[in-house]
């Protein structure tokens, strides 16, 4: 029972996160006295100290999804637990406490990190932004920064904070009927059962105890991990972008069909990933 449970927490995960500040968001015209580089070989061996590389950047924002993403996990499944214990709790108030804890947690995990790179917030903010003005050269900073934006956009509902850059202007993004929102709803949930099915099939052939909970923990991070772009894949296949997807449930949260139909697409997933979890148990 303990695996089909947190089976249920991983999918929860997605549903909560995929369609629900502390963040680089503040004014780039403020400046540091920071060193930023694009090439280390342009300056003295003794200035090389004080410099903040592209690498050092991409390292403290996958490191800060990493430890984020793990927290995330660990807050659903608690509170998944908590709900199966009987006790109802509505999806505005966890998304409330999941905001107000990832908040707290992002402010002390972002002061680990950089104190251990020995930066401040200023010297790297600027960095950051410095070395996305030239997305070409930086691959690795734009695709570490755009991730954990994607991630955050999740966690706190700024649908426009994906890709945002200083001065940027997001383009209107075309929304859904909502017989076409319900519709690719069904696809985009149904890649995450079959993904999630096809992880649980990679642990038991690898040997793995599905009822260790570290085990468990480690197949909830791989999955949420990979579900992104399973379920990105999955709605490219049909011709919309998660962006309209997400922007689309939003759009029409208040209407009873969609809002209904797409709560019993999430519980047919939920029971679909406690099969799963007790068939290879």
């Amino acid at each position: 029972m303990a695996t089909s449970q947190n089976l249920v927490v991983a999918g929860s995960l997605l549903a909560v996160a995929g369609l629900g500040y502390f963040t680089l968001r503040s004014d780039p015209a403020a400046k540091s006295d920071a060193i930023v580089v694009s090439d280390l070989d342009d300056i003295d061996d003794d200035a090389k100290g004080d410099c903040i590389t592209a690498e050092e950047v991409a390292q403290i924002f996958d490191r800060l999804f990493r430890e984020c993403q793990g927290i995330f996990a660990q807050l659903m499944q608690n509170i998944q637990m908590i709900r199966m214990q009987g006790q109802n709790i509505p999806e505005a108030q966890v998304m409330g406490l999941v905001q107000k804890e990832m908040v707290n947690a992002l402010t002390v995990k972002q002061a680990q990190a950089l104190e251990e790179f020995e930066m401040d917030y200023d010297c790297f903010e600027q960095a950051t932004w410095e070395f996305l003005e030239k997305e070409d050269k930086y691959p690795q900073v734009v695709k570490a920064v755009n991730r954990f934006q994607k991630f955050w956009s999740n966690i706190s509902g700024q649908d426009d904070l994906e890709g945002w850059r200083p001065g940027k202007v997001s383009a209107p993004v075309e929304l859904l009927t909502p017989e076409k929102t319900i519709e690719v709803a069904q696809v985009y949930f149904d890649s995450l059962t079959e993904q999630m099915r096809e992880l649980v099939s990679q642990y038991k052939a690898d040997g793995k105890n599905l009822q260790s909970p570290a085990v468990q923990n480690q197949l909830n991070l791989d999955f949420s991990e990979k579900a992104q772009a399973s379920g990105e894949g999955a709605l490219e296949g049909v011709g919309v972008t998660m962006k309209q997807f997400e922007a689309s449930v939003k759009a029409h949260s208040g209407n009873p069909t969609v809002n209904r139909t797409i709560q019993q697409i999430q519980m047919k997933q939920q029971q679909d990933l406690m099969s799963i979890g007790a068939a290879n148990s």
